[in-house]
């Protein structure tokens, strides 16, 4: 039986826009002089979150810019990269970006399929693709954030050449130090990773041989888009650790059947040996593949400012009329307990109902007060239900200033007394957008 996952559509939405008001908060508390790594990885676990339900409910667009993005994270998150305020500034741009997506994608569901969204666009917005070819630029190891994608992949592309060109004349590799058998379940497309960005991301500490098998591949005609049929045999030179390969694989270990194996220095060169003849080839088809994959994104990288002019004009209030609330289980519990009350209260009355004289007309009266008393405290109780702190809306403002005091060159420090206040939730949904 097949599942209608549009059931879920909302839930998902709540909790991604929960999600990026934390990315957003943390980002805005961070120090980059004291840098606490439990900060990055809340970011990180929030990212990597709307990124696999992204992938579940097919928002590939969402998938694929959070996809960038989470690396970006990780890679701070291992102090590969230094965090400095230009990555900070990024990163909220970033969150402001997958907001404006989401929404995008919220209104879309909420309108049905087939509605023209006048003005609302995901696929083929160029402040988007700027912001994914930035974000995707400050991976690249060497690269200067001034030069254009296509410049680095000429760069690539010659550096390849060279290599193969000399192939014949460089002295024989010292092998192989790993070999692992990668075998992806099908669904691990859905979750929003990707196998070849794993292969990718392994590249980048050693000497990479990635041998796909295609026994599983169906006939073109029973082909399924969302499913992965291809499994790899991945060689690794000696200069990756053990815990370096398990990081690359770290968020797929459910989604896989993984074997690792380090090959011994006897097995090495038998290995250098097999592989050696077909290497060349390999070569000169995988620089072919990187330059039609690649080349059909690179483009000139825009200045952050022109992103973040393009989301501050979508941004609406992610809150939805009408939709669900978290509750503390301290209110679910009070209102459990009056509930649990208020039937003891029913059997009272209705013992006295039941064979009522004028004796028991003290205890009809004792009944019907605690019936009032009961009936009060659960319309309190569930009024409480709906009060939310107002910080939830005047948290806002910490972007906004902070925004207008990096415009204006200026150091100002946002005090806000009474942020506990509680009001409805109609109430801060009705004043967000006016304040």
């Amino acid at each position: 039986m097949e599942v209608d996952l549009s059931q879920f559509f909302q839930s998902f939405f709540e909790e991604s826009f929960e999600g990026l008001d934390s990315m957003e908060e943390e980002l805005l508390n961070i120090d980059v002089e004291a840098l606490d790594i439990e900060t990055i990885n809340t970011i990180f676990r929030a990212a990597h979150s709307i990124k696999g339900g992204a992938g579940t409910f097919g928002f590939s667009e969402v998938a694929n810019f959070t996809h960038v993005l989470e690396t970006f994270l990780d890679e701070l998150r291992d102090e590969k990269q230094a965090l400095d305020a230009e990555k900070i500034d990024l990163l909220l741009t970033s969150v402001d970006c997958l907001r404006n997506m989401l929404d995008v994608e919220q209104r879309r569901n909420q309108e049905g399929e087939g509605t023209q969204l006048v003005s609302i666009t995901i696929e083929g917005d160029a402040s988007v693709k700027s912001l994914h070819n930035q974000l995707e630029q400050m991976l690249l190891p060497t690269a200067d954030p001034t030069t254009d994608v296509a410049a680095v992949n000429e760069t690539h592309d010659a550096q390849t050449t060279e290599v193969t060109e000399q192939d014949e004349e460089a002295p024989e590799p010292a092998g192989f130090a790993w070999r692992i058998q990668f075998i992806p379940n099908k669904d691990i497309l859905k979750t929003g990773n990707d196998p070849v960005r794993i292969i990718r991301e392994l590249q980048h500490y050693a000497a990479c041989k990635a041998t796909p098998h295609l026994d599983s591949l169906p006939n073109f005609d029973a082909l399924d888009p969302l499913e992965c049929y291809i499994s790899w045999t991945i060689e690794l030179g000696p200069e990756v650790t053990r815990d370096q390969i398990d990081t690359a694989f770290e968020w797929v270990i459910d989604d896989c059947d993984i074997t690792i194996d380090h090959i011994e220095p006897a097995e090495r060169t038998e290995s250098t040996k097999s592989t050696k003849s077909t290497e060349s080839a390999e070569s000169a088809e995988s620089a072919e593949s990187a330059e039609s994959e690649e080349s059909a994104e690179a483009e000139k990288v825009a200045p952050v400012e022109s992103v973040k002019k393009s989301t501050s004009k979508n941004t609406k209030s992610s809150v939805v009329e009408g939709g669900s609330i978290r509750v503390g289980t301290d209110k679910i519990d009070e209102l459990v307990n009056l509930v649990g009350e208020l039937v003891i209260t029913q059997s009272m009355l209705s013992s006295v109902g039941s064979d009522f004289n004028e004796a028991m007309l003290a205890k009809l009266k004792q009944g019907l007060s605690q019936l009032e008393h009961n009936t009060r405290e659960i319309q309190e109780s569930v009024i409480r239900i709906r009060m939310l702190p107002i910080s939830s809306t005047f948290n806002r403002f910490k972007r906004m200033v902070r925004d207008i005091s990096r415009d204006l060159g200026k150091s100002v420090e946002l005090v806000i007394n009474g942020e506990s206040t509680e009001l409805d939730k109609t109430v801060l949904e009705r004043i967000a957008d006016p304040l």
